[in-house]
């Protein structure tokens, strides 16, 4: 009897180790960061992830939010993400870790949302992430867009010749730099930080951005200039780390892929909306627009080839994708 109610006891105790085991398993704690501030598409989406998979798992997978750079800066944040101490983080198709995937970041390469939105679904997109994946030792969970590149400026721009006159804003990250390549502009690489003062004192004569955030810097306060060049989709992704996919069963990292595919949605929608209600803000406040001729620039994508000899192959099969 003492020997079966003992049989018993350590039965009872291994179910009761084993169970607590498996729920602690199954339960986790995601890290969300990203680099803008909480009236932004992006922070948005980051709640609605939130509200999402603590909904659909009961609270068993909760997320923790750091907006506007508050985990850290991107270049630390991205770092983070490869090394499994940071779960998740927006980035770009970073050609650092994957050179193909810049591409993706190209001048002149989408002719629309809709053509962007059917790369996002061919195989050449899935052949690029898988690359990045590998390089960058993670997960890339969503891609989305954040509106067309538009140039704000101190000057009047309207052709190559206009163009090769001025000192443009640029990002310092290949190949954002290829913007001012193919409008013809001296390219110079500045903070963003910086660039409200740099437009000021003419230290710059222009920059190029997503109208959103050429609005929420409020670089119209010391321009004159909208110049409609549509010369790059500013793209991103979410990316997760390893280390936490991994920890992750298959039916979570599902609901984790409908919820970031969801947040890219909201994203996108955000900044499209934003395109016509920051371009209406500008001109009431006395920015005049100018839709220059578009070909101008795109006959000078050759010289970005001359930098990126690979890129040509995928520019003719994304080009190929109706949109």
């Amino acid at each position: 009897m003492k020997r079966r109610l003992f049989g018993l006891l350590v039965a009872i105790a291994i179910i009761a180790t084993c169970s607590a085991a498996f729920a602690e398993a199954a339960s986790h704690n995601i890290v969300l960061a990203h680099y803008y501030p909480e009236d932004n598409p992006h922070h948005a989406a980051m709640v609605y992830v939130k509200e999402f998979l603590e909904e659909k798992t009961d609270g068993r997978i909760t997320c923790e939010i750091y907006s506007n750079g508050s985990w850290g800066d991107q270049m630390t944040s991205v770092q983070a993400v490869t090394m499994g101490t940071l779960d998740v983080f927006d980035h770009s198709f970073d050609a650092n870790y994957y050179a193909p995937a810049g591409v993706v970041q190209g001048p002149y390469l989408f002719r629309s949302y809709d053509h962007w939105r059917n790369f996002v679904g061919s195989d050449v997109y899935q052949e690029l992430v898988a690359g990045l994946e590998e390089g960058m030792n993670c997960k890339v969970v969503s891609a989305f867009h954040y509106g067309f590149r538009e140039v704000l400026s101190t000057q009047k721009c309207e052709t190559v010749d206009d163009f090769s006159k001025i000192n443009m804003r640029v990002v310092n990250i290949d190949p954002y730099p290829e913007a001012a390549t193919v409008l013809g502009a001296t390219g110079t690489p500045i903070s963003i930080d910086d660039v409200y003062l740099s437009l000021k004192t003419g230290t710059v004569d222009a920059t190029e951005n997503p109208m959103a955030q050429l609005k929420e810097r409020k670089f119209n306060e010391v321009t004159k200039y909208l110049i409609k060049t549509d010369h790059m989709i500013a793209a991103g992704n979410w990316i997760m780390s390893k280390k936490c996919w991994d920890s992750l069963s298959a039916e979570d990292q599902a609901l984790v892929e409908e919820a970031f595919w969801e947040a890219s949605r909201i994203i996108e929608e955000g900044y499209e909306a934003a395109d016509a209600s920051v371009e209406a803000e500008f001109v009431e406040q006395g920015i005049e627009v100018l839709t220059p001729d578009k070909q101008q620039f795109m006959d000078r994508l050759e010289l970005v080839f001359e930098k990126y000899p690979d890129w040509k192959e995928y520019y003719e099969r994304i080009q190929a994708i109706e949109g």
